[in-house]
């Protein structure tokens, strides 16, 4: 696992806690509790291990992953159609974001050339 962003990662809110994990050649999306510890999100299909990842918290408390080898995005958001539970997708917005339209990833998850060209469409 490649990355450029910490793990463990405290959430914005303080209430949440992010890790990467990774095992048997697979890495692993968590999200704990902070205060109880108690996992309350784990991916089920993670990706490979030698996958180059980058990742943030925005302000509502929603985990952003860049897939540098797939030039994916994936956001793990609570849902609450599913009473609330995280759950990960892909993202399928485009840069420059609309405003008001659909959550915008952070700059921070993209490698500096990415976020460069992202900055100059406007983002």
């Amino acid at each position: 696992m490649s990355n450029a962003t910490k793990s463990p990662l405290d959430s914005p809110s303080g209430t949440y806690v992010f890790e990467m994990n990774e095992a048997k050649g697979s890495v692993h999306a968590e999200i704990k509790d902070k205060s109880s510890g108690d996992r309350i999100y784990r991916d089920g299909t993670g990706w490979a291990g030698d996958a180059e990842l980058r990742w943030a918290w925005d302000d509502a408390d929603r985990v952003w992953i860049y897939d540098a080898k797939g030039k994916n995005v994936e956001v793990i958001d609570r849902q609450e159609n599913m009473g609330g539970a995280y759950w990960r997708r892909v993202w399928t917005g485009s840069h420059p974001c609309a405003s008001g339209a659909e959550p915008c990833p952070p700059l921070s998850i993209y490698p500096d050339d990415v976020r460069e060209a992202i900055e100059e469409k406007g983002r």
